[in-house]
């Protein structure tokens, strides 16, 4: 089978409902700040897609290890990647999206500046009871183009499940719809490495 954009994406459980709330609930005493795009020369960008949510790095360092190990293990043995793992400078965090927050359409690499230009795979494990909440779908663009319907079908739903982890290329153009009902709470990262040759 030849790659596409539908089968370039791991998406598959990873964490059952009672680590979720477990981390949920540490969360609950976390520090939260405005999420915002990249900055360049200290200014945030002047152009560049909406984002609106909440984020805090106050995330249970042992979740942490376990996500970007397992990140580790599927960048090398299923994307074939040359990784140099997560760095300092751009840490895992949990980004929560209320009624109204958004991320419009964007990719998570491209910058020159560090630590962007070094992504090479992004992560997002989905925190949140789908019940709790409306919107807030996490979309690749793949998911607009037809490739292997069936297989974009059943990542789109499972993107939604509690406990899933997604894993797709940095440069995959995705988004986060608008939360019309309720609270999403999703820990996101980046694992980097050289550049592609």
């Amino acid at each position: 089978m030849h790659a596409t954009p539908a089968t370039a994406v791991h998406c598959a459980p990873f964490l059952d409902d009672d680590a979720c709330e477990a981390a949920l609930d540490a969360l609950s005493r976390a520090r939260w700040e405005p999420g915002r795009t990249a900055e360049i020369d200290g200014r945030a960008a002047s152009a560049g897609p909406r984002r609106s949510c909440a984020l805090t790095r106050d995330v249970p360092e042992d979740l942490v290890a376990r996500v970007v190990a397992e990140v580790t293990q599927l960048g090398r043995e299923r994307f074939g990647y040359t990784l140099d793992g997560a760095i300092a400078d751009d840490p895992p965090h949990v980004m929560r999206y209320a009624v109204g927050d958004e991320f419009a359409w964007h990719f998570d690499c491209g910058l020159a500046l560090p630590p962007f230009g070094t992504r090479k795979l992004s992560f997002v494990l989905q925190l949140s009871d789908p019940a709790d909440y409306d919107g807030g779908d996490l979309e690749l663009a793949a998911y607009q183009l037809g490739y292997a319907p069936e297989v974009l079908v059943a990542q789109r739903a499972a993107a939604r499940t509690r406990g899933t982890l997604l894993v797709f290329g940095a440069f995959h153009v995705h988004r986060v719809t608008p939360i019309t009902r309720g609270t999403r709470h999703a820990l996101v990262g980046w694992l980097h490495g050289p550049p592609f040759r």
